[in-house]
């Protein structure tokens, strides 16, 4: 790459940085990783998937499947319905869909001809929460 379009790139970087959207992101990101409480639920959440899936290796034949994955459920459930927890994927889903727009118009830009993989297929998907700051 020349030095002008390197440039670029960084100047890009510093306008989504400097955007509503990436402030946004960040601000719910560091509330997460400052909450106690969803410290505690990340843990217990981590802990029961690692005690389901060392079960599940055994099938219907471990005594305690059926217990660990009840557990699991329930860490699972307490985890994706904290507030804090449902802002941040909010504003990382809304975070991650304007990239992958990006992306897919400068490639368009380039050639109509070149495809981009998205970060995820459900963004067109409706119905999920969106993030409270999603001005670009």
């Amino acid at each position: 790459m020349d030095q002008k379009t390197i440039e670029y790139v960084y100047d890009l970087i510093d306008d989504i940085k400097d955007s509503e959207t990436f402030k946004a992101y960040k601000k719910a990101q560091q509330a997460l990783e400052s909450s106690v409480e969803l410290s505690a639920l990340i843990e217990s959440f981590q802990q029961a998937k690692s005690k389901y899936e060392a079960a599940k290796q055994y099938g219907t034949y471990h005594p305690d499947l059926n217990t660990y994955k009840s557990q699991l459920s329930d860490c699972k459930t307490k985890l994706y319905t904290h507030p804090l927890y449902q802002d941040f994927k909010a504003c990382e889903k809304t975070l991650n869909a304007w990239l992958d727009d990006m992306a897919i118009t400068l490639a368009k830009t380039v050639s109509p001809n070149i495809t981009v993989d998205v970060s995820h297929p459900f963004h067109a998907q409706g119905g999920q929460k969106t993030c409270k700051k999603e001005s670009h």
